[in-house]
């Protein structure tokens, strides 16, 4: 994949949503740049790129059907609604994206997730876990993701996803 940079709007649109593939430049532009910082798993690797589409100033939940709210509202609205997927599967993972998955709950819960660590343990500790944890389908490399992120975090995996789910329902942070 490359990345052009266009003089004028209806140059990248032309160029970038071409009738094969219609993909937001923003979110691939984010993996190539942090494709030097690792492989990490599905929900931090997808997670941090649209977490990055609102950091910019856009509207990252355009595309999943949130509209104008923010990663944390529509995270927070479709755990309310029943949409979420269990967190231990999202942290499964290994592509977001295909039917499977449902990309227009993952995408958002992933971001809402990345948004979690860096609000709650800094930008530091996640830039660690990106470059620490690796996306596998080998199921002993998952389980010691888990562990590694435990370490981290210094705490239990039980802990530090009820932690996500309060930090959700905290109205703070809207």
């Amino acid at each position: 994949m490359r990345l052009v940079l266009f003089e004028d709007a209806e140059t990248k649109l032309r160029e970038i949503y071409i009738a094969a593939e219609k993909m937001d430049p923003y979110p691939e532009a984010v993996h190539i740049l942090m494709g030097a910082y690792g492989s990490p798993p599905a929900r931090l690797n997808e997670g941090f790129a649209v977490y990055m589409v609102e950091r910019m100033g856009l509207k990252a939940m355009h595309g999943y059907g949130g509209g104008d709210k923010t990663i944390r509202e529509y995270a927070r609205e479709l755990k309310s609604r029943g949409d979420w997927i269990v967190p231990k599967e999202l942290m499964a993972f290994t592509e977001i994206g295909s039917e499977k998955t449902r990309p227009k709950i993952a995408y958002p819960q992933a971001a809402s997730l990345v948004q979690y660590v860096i609000d709650t343990y800094g930008k530091e500790l996640f830039f660690k876990a990106y470059g620490t944890l690796k996306n596998s389908r080998d199921m002993a490399v998952q389980e010691n993701n888990l562990k590694k992120l435990e370490t981290l975090c210094g705490k239990s995996l039980d802990d530090f996803l009820q932690e996500w789910e309060n930090f959700l329902s905290d109205d703070a942070g809207s």
